[in-house]
C-alpha cells in the first residue's frame, strides 16, 4: 500500500451491539456488505463511531478479525488501533496486522497528555515495531490535544506512515496541512459537511461517520469530483446536510444508531455510559432522513 492507494471515502463502522450490549457479528457482517455495496473506497473498524474506547480488548479484536474476513479483499481495511497507551497500541497492531489488515489508524495518546518527543514516539513506534502501514488521526476534539504540523512533518519521512486523517470544522487549519504533507501524505477530511470543499482544497478523500447511512451518496461526492462532474458532487455534498446535522443530537453515535434503525438496518444502542436518543431526537432524525429521500 502506498500514499496514492489511500483516498476515496473511508467509512468509520458503526459497531453492532444486540439487545444485552453485546457484539452483534451477524449485524457487523451484514454492515460490511451493505457499506461495500454502497460504494465504500474503505473501511474503518474503531474509529469514534465504532466506540472503540467502551469496548473490551477482546471485543476489540474480535471485530478487526470480523471485518477483515468479510470485507475479503473487497476493499481495505484500516484498523482501529487508539489507545493512550502506546505499548497496548502496538499489541493491537500487531493482531490487527496478523488478521491482514491494510493499515492501522491510531490518534494521539488521550487522557494523558505528551510533548512532541512523545507524539513523534508514539507514532514511529506504532508503525515501525509492528511494520504496518500506519494513518495517523488528528481529533483534538476527542483527544485534547492536537498534531501539530511540525510533528506531522517529521512523521511523514517515516516510510510506514501513508496518511492522515483530520477531523476539523477549520477549512483554514486543514488546506495548511494539504500544502505542507499533501505530497507525502495521503490528506483526509473528518468532517461530513466538508468533504466536497476538502476535495477542492486538494484532500485525497474522506473518512466520515454519516457515510453509514448512506454510503452511496457520499461515495458520489468523491467519485463525480474525480471525474470532473463538480455540479454533482455538489448536489450530492448538500443531500447528506441533514445527516451532518443529525449526528450533533444526543451523545454520539447515538443519532447515527437511531438513522439506521429508521432506515431498517438496525444496529442496537450505543454502549454505557452513551444513552440513547431523547423521542423528540427520534423525531428530529425521522424528518431529516425524510427529507432527502432515505425512508
Amino acid at each position: 500500500m502506498t500514499k496514492s492507494m489511500l483516498k476515496g471515502l473511508i467509512i468509520p463502522m458503526l459497531t453492532p451491539l444486540d439487545a444485552e450490549g453485546r457484539l452483534d457479528i451477524d449485524a457487523l457482517n451484514s454492515h460490511v456488505d451493505f457499506l461495500i455495496e454502497g460504494g465504500a473506497h474503505g473501511l474503518f473498524p474503531l474509529g469514534t463511531a465504532g466506540e472503540f474506547a467502551l469496548l473490551s480488548k477482546d471485543e476489540r479484536l474480535r471485530v478487526i478479525e470480523v471485518v477483515v474476513d468479510r470485507a475479503d479483499g473487497r476493499v481495505p481495511v484500516y484498523a482501529g488501533v487508539a489507545d493512550p497507551s502506546t505499548n497496548n497500541a502496538i499489541e493491537y497492531a500487531k493482531a490487527a496486522k496478523d488478521f491482514g489488515a491494510d493499515a492501522v489508524v491510531a490518534t494521539s495518546p488521550y487522557y494523558y497528555k505528551t510533548n512532541e518527543d512523545g507524539l513523534l514516539n508514539h507514532f514511529r513506534s506504532i508503525a515501525e515495531e509492528t511494520e504496518i502501514y500506519l494513518i495517523i488521526y488528528n481529533i483534538p476534539y476527542w483527544t485534547y490535544q492536537s498534531i501539530p504540523l511540525s510533528v506531522a512533518e517529521k512523521l511523514a519521512e517515516t516510510d510506514l506512515i501513508i496518511g492522515m486523517k483530520y477531523t476539523t470544522n477549520d477549512l483554514n487549519s486543514f488546506q495548511k496541512y494539504v500544502r505542507a504533507l499533501g505530497n507525502k501524505l495521503s490528506m483526509l477530511i473528518g468532517a461530513d459537511s466538508l468533504f466536497y470543499s476538502a476535495l477542492e482544497f486538494g484532500a485525497d478523500g474522506a473518512v466520515v461517520g454519516g457515510a453509514n447511512v448512506a454510503p452511496n451518496i457520499f461515495a458520489e461526492i468523491y467519485n463525480a469530483h474525480i471525474r470532473g462532474d463538480r455540479e454533482a458532487s455538489i448536489k450530492a455534498q448538500k443531500r447528506v446536510l441533514p445527516i451532518a446535522d443529525i449526528m450533533e443530537l444526543g451523545t454520539f453515535p447515538s443519532s447515527l444508531k437511531e438513522a439506521m434503525a429508521v432506515i431498517g438496518k438496525p444496529l442496537g444502542g450505543v454502549r454505557r455510559p452513551l444513552t440513547s436518543l431523547s423521542a423528540s431526537d427520534k423525531i428530529k432524525v425521522a424528518e431529516s432522513l425524510r427529507s432527502i429521500g432515505l425512508i
